[in-house]
């Protein structure tokens, strides 16, 4: 059964996400978790860089989708400058929102990739719906108060999965600044 916890990829961040190596393997549609995933959990608006990256995965032809669990002011606050189609209250991980987004977006759940920093939402959600699932770390330690029993879980079901090798820990890429 943890097996339905395991991400495909763990990486970083978003940034460590390519739309062309997506596409080269069959992805045509993401689906991206808002907080702590695009921003922090308590931050509104998405940065320069975000809004870059956003552009960059929908210019090499992948659809994209905010897919949150929270309320529709916080994701349509974000995703409405963005002119980025979102799901609120989404309930991951049950398995209605992932059809509709499908459904919408007119791909099958394979050609979907699901991105985000929560094991029992967004990589549970998306393997049962057999979608190509991303881990990013957390941005921040912090969390919402409904998020922190989460977190605990996943630490014990992370744990485990480093253990016994089946993911490792995503690597920090470090850039030296030219003095």
């Amino acid at each position: 059964m943890l097996h339905l916890f395991l991400p495909n990829r763990y990486v970083q961040s978003i940034f460590d996400i390519k739309g062309e190596e997506l596409k080269g393997a069959g992805i045509r549609g993401m689906v991206v978790d808002l907080d702590n995933t695009l921003v922090p959990w308590n931050v509104a608006d998405a940065p320069e860089k975000v809004e870059q990256w956003l552009r960059t995965i929908v210019r090499s032809g992948i659809k994209i989708v905010i897919f949150s669990n929270n309320n529709e002011d916080r994701v349509r606050t974000f995703a409405e400058p963005l002119q980025i189609p979102y799901i609120y209250r989404a309930q991951k991980p049950l398995q209605h929102s992932f059809k509709k987004v499908a459904h919408m977006m007119g791909i099958s759940s394979g050609q979907l990739a699901v991105v985000g920093d929560q094991l029992l939402t967004d990589m549970l959600g998306g393997n049962v719906f057999g979608a190509y699932t991303i881990l990013v770390q957390p941005i921040v330690q912090s969390d919402a108060i409904v998020t922190k029993f989460n977190r605990q879980v996943e630490k014990l079901v992370l744990h485990y999965f480093y253990r016994t090798g089946k993911l490792l820990r995503p690597a920090v890429i470090c850039q030296e600044e030219n003095n």
